[in-house]
């Protein structure tokens, strides 16, 4: 456990259960962390963070920047699992505070396209937009996108959703699954999956540990240098 005075704790992206939270310890030395809403951290109380959960902060990422640059840390994670290119296009499933700054970030590394799968609230989040209908199929996607997605981030929906957006990836693209859907997949993965090289990657981007330290502040830096450059806001969530 490290022992730590909270700086700053609010909820991250809208609907994400979670708090980001920023403080120091004895040392003056900075943390952020990743805890559930149902833990209830508050500023200005000394608290114990799990050596896994304690994420060391750069010196060069101000202080009062931190908060702003950990709500977008999530994000991030997302469009690294996707294996972004210049020029990649990319759906994202979802509509909620994550998917939009992953659709901010996804612009930032350089994507040609966005296509947004959404409730009406994220028809300005992506350069192409589509309705939660639940009876879309590959096809009717297709004619209106440029081309099949290099890559898809799907942040929620079900079984529909997973099968659909396996579909509709181009051949040895990434198809990224950062919800945890109960419901059962009717794939057959040679053909659905392995024939076509696609790469998936599943997980939480909430969820994390010791193993993310470095990854994290090499992170900051660069967010913190968006946030810098104008090309993030730093109130956005």
């Amino acid at each position: 456990m490290i022992e730590v005075f909270v700086r700053a704790a609010s909820r991250l992206s809208a609907g994400s259960g979670y708090l980001g939270c920023v403080g120091e310890d004895s040392c003056k030395s900075s943390w952020a962390w990743l805890v559930p809403e149902s833990w209830q951290f508050r500023t200005d109380e000394r608290v114990e963070v799990p050596d896994e959960l304690a994420l060391p902060c750069p010196a060069d990422v101000p202080g009062d920047r931190l908060p702003a640059v950990l709500a977008y840390w999530p994000a991030w994670r997302v469009t690294e699992w996707a294996r972004l290119e210049i020029g990649s296009g990319v759906l994202i499933v979802g509509a909620g505070g994550l998917a939009r700054q992953v659709a901010y970030l996804c612009q930032c590394r350089g994507t040609l396209w966005r296509g947004i799968w959404g409730t009406p609230n994220a028809r300005d989040d992506g350069e192409l937009w589509f309705g939660l209908s639940g009876g879309q199929r590959p096809n009717d996607f297709l004619r209106a996108l440029p081309r099949h997605p290099d890559s898809v981030l799907m942040l929620e929906g079900g079984a529909h959703e997973i099968a659909t957006t396996l579909a509709l990836c181009r051949d040895l693209g990434t198809v990224v699954v950062a919800t945890s859907p109960a419901v059962a997949v009717d794939l057959n993965l040679y053909p659905d999956v392995h024939r076509r090289g696609l790469t998936i990657r599943a997980g939480s981007p909430f969820r994390y540990g010791r193993a993310d330290g470095e990854p994290w502040r090499q992170a900051a830096r660069r967010i913190n240098r968006l946030i810098d450059s104008g090309r993030l806001e730093s109130s956005r969530r």
